[in-house]
């Protein structure tokens, strides 16, 4: 995935950036305010939960992609040494495709919002 490389931070509160080796700007977004169904101006509290959700994605990517690789290759050993046993395959529980539909939305895929458990 061709994401801006390097530490998403924040500044005031709401707005979040990356800069480059030089210390030049690679990207910025700043977080605004809307209103919910009721008509009420999202609270400051609100958004910048939002900037720090937006500034850690990176992080957070990266620590699932290599949480589900490790899962992957125990389940693939596990399997691996059970094979013999009938009906003995470990399957994919719920969070763990919770977790790779989150990958698959953060990639640009179109994914279901909910799936069969």
């Amino acid at each position: 995935m061709n994401y801006t490389k390097g530490e998403w931070q924040i500044a005031d509160g709401t707005f979040v950036y990356c800069l480059n080796s030089g210390g030049e700007n690679r990207f910025d977004c700043g977080i605004q305010a809307g209103r919910d169904e009721h008509g009420k101006r999202t609270s400051i509290e609100e958004l910048e939960a939002n900037a720090h959700l937006i500034s850690a994605a990176p992080d957070m990517y990266e620590a699932l992609k290599e949480w589900l690789a490790l899962l992957d290759k125990q389940r693939e050993e596990y399997n691996t040494s059970l094979a013999l046993i009938p009906g003995s395959i470990v399957k994919e529980g719920p969070i763990a495709r919770k977790a790779r539909r989150a990958l698959s939305k953060a990639e640009g895929a179109t994914v279901a919002t909910k799936e069969a458990e």
